[in-house]
């Protein structure tokens, strides 16, 4: 595998995790997505090998991840069709999906299926016609660009918007230019200034723990009116996408950690962490972009990657 790759362990869904199942994602967006699993006897069939229905599986979590991971967002399988060539008895089993073709919303991928533990013997090759679910929040027509909503605010909350910018770029060393006040919708409570680090590729601060860590010391927090507030807690998936329709809404040449973005960076790509939300199992929650649409993925909460600290705060 290349050194553009990461390996994901206690991934996806509990059906997922009771198998084992470990996901080698690319790092670029340009690589092969691989799923592995050991080959245990609760899994095999009469005659000890791999049962059918988990190659079967295999071949489809391997093909929807690498569409995901495409397109940004959830995927549906709509045909799978499985020529089985030998038994899995060693393991570890690899499956690898390689795109044959990718369309707006369609996907053809072929998925192989080899026994390392046997010298790779082929076991299984799939083909996998697979679509991507319509993401509403991400095709939402772009509202309000950040300028015209700063002129729509209270004196009162445009104020400490923009002295929250300035704080914020004072506390982590960046122009005032690069922070943005976008539009942030609260719900029943209305929509909201939300003041976001919107430029470039976030902040290269360490894994998720480092930045929890930092988090905890209060290192991460500035003040505001006298009141201290975490950065790191205003951003969350919602954030996120606000950050990236806002942007859309402005004309930015180039949005977040997207991959023209972080071709002018020191990663192949980046993801933003969303350090607003919960880590699951030692899993912790990213967002990214690609092709124009905001995505989200989990990792280890240890990842030292591509993944960048975006500060964030929503003003009350």
């Amino acid at each position: 595998m290349s050194s553009t790759f990461q390996t994901m362990e206690n991934s996806g869904t509990p059906f997922h995790r009771s198998l084992g199942l470990r996901w080698t994602m690319p790092t670029d967006r340009t690589e092969d997505v691989a799923v592995e699993m050991d080959v245990g006897e609760e899994f095999c069939g009469p005659a000890g090998s791999l049962e059918g229905g988990i190659v079967s599986t295999l071949i489809d979590v391997a093909a929807g991840s690498a569409a995901a991971f495409s397109y940004g967002r959830l995927v549906a399988t709509q045909h799978l069709a499985i020529s089985f060539l030998s038994p899995g008895r060693k393991g570890p089993v690899r499956a690898t999906a390689q795109m044959l073709r990718q369309g707006k919303t369609d996907m053809v991928c072929e998925v192989r299926v080899v026994d390392l533990g046997m010298d790779s013997r082929l076991m299984a090759v799939g083909l996998v016609t697979l679509r991507a679910l319509a993401d509403r929040a991400a095709s939402e027509a772009p509202g309000l660009t950040g300028e015209a909503f700063v002129e729509g605010l209270s004196a009162e909350t445009r104020a400490r918007a923009l002295s929250t910018r300035h704080a914020m770029a004072a506390k982590f060393g960046v122009e005032a230019d690069a922070v943005r006040i976008v539009p942030f919708d609260f719900g029943p409570d209305g929509t909201r200034p939300l003041v976001i680090l919107g430029s470039g590729n976030g902040l290269k601060m360490g894994s998720w723990d480092d930045i929890a860590e930092e988090r905890r010391q209060g290192s991460l927090a500035i003040d505001i009116d006298g009141v201290t507030v975490d950065t790191g807690e205003a951003m969350t998936w919602a954030a996120y996408q606000a950050l990236v329709r806002e942007a859309k809404a402005s004309g930015m040449a180039t949005l977040p950690d997207s991959a023209e973005v972080a071709a002018q960076g020191d990663q192949p790509w980046t993801c933003t962490l969303l350090t607003g939300e919960a880590t699951s199992d030692g899993r912790a929650p990213f967002a990214f972009v690609n092709e124009g649409r905001p995505g989200r993925s989990w990792g280890g909460t240890d990842y030292l990657g591509g993944l960048r600290f975006r500060p964030a705060v929503v003003i009350e």
